[in-house]
């Protein structure tokens, strides 16, 4: 997980810029989520009834001491089993600073992987080394500092991989669909996610160290 752009901004006006911000405090709130717009200005969708609530993670040793610019949850998070139906696909969790409403914090798709990538229009061929991705895994898109994406994609769409051929892959918007035509060259990261499906009578949960927050 990874702080969003509007805490980014709050944390370096209050280090360089003698702004004042106010942390959550020792309470944070974990949700799940099932889609997300807007990459570092996210807008998400949360999930909503069944039983489904934001577990509360509390106090200093909920997460482990930062090293390597991250840290992890010390404790497992279980969220409520699901009742009435099942919750729609969670695709990616995120950290508010309240148990309803409030300010989404940090977010992240459920990644599996993370893979450095090129695009070429010419074939609508995606190169990315050593990803191990297979046809059916599904994928998001991500500029990656000055890189564009290429054109006929965009970022934190979720996308079936289809055509794999060693390092080269392409893309669709359906599972065994037609690959989408690029019509520009383009670069950046894909990520492959591990959408879960939380049916009746079903919990959710984050092991052990398995929620992992990175400051990038």
């Amino acid at each position: 997980m990874s702080f969003v752009n509007a805490i980014e901004n709050s944390i370096i006006n209050h280090m360089l810029r003698n702004t004042a911000w106010t942390s959550p405090g020792t309470s944070v709130y974990v949700g799940l989520i099932s889609a997300i717009a807007n990459g570092e200005t996210p807008s998400v969708t949360e999930i909503t009834g069944g039983a489904y609530a934001r577990q509360q993670v509390q106090g200093t040793a909920a997460w482990t001491a930062p090293a390597g610019s991250g840290t992890d949850n010390v404790n497992e998070i279980a969220f409520p089993a699901a009742t009435g139906a099942a919750w729609p696909e969670v695709v990616a969790v995120g950290i508010w600073d309240a148990l309803t409403a409030g300010n989404l914090m940090m977010v992240d798709w459920l990644a599996t992987t993370r893979y450095a990538f090129t695009a070429l229009d010419a074939g609508d061929v995606f190169t990315a080394f050593g990803t191990g991705l297979a046809n059916g895994d599904r994928v998001v898109l991500q500029a990656v500092d000055d890189s564009t994406l290429p054109t006929g994609v965009s970022a934190d769409t979720i996308y079936f991989v289809v055509g794999v051929s060693g390092n080269t892959f392409q893309l669709s918007t359906t599972s065994g669909g037609s690959a989408i035509a690029l019509t520009a060259n383009g670069a950046g990261k894909v990520v492959r996610i591990n959408p879960r499906t939380v049916n009746v009578g079903d919990v959710f949960r984050f092991p052990i160290g398995n929620l992992d927050v990175i400051v990038d």
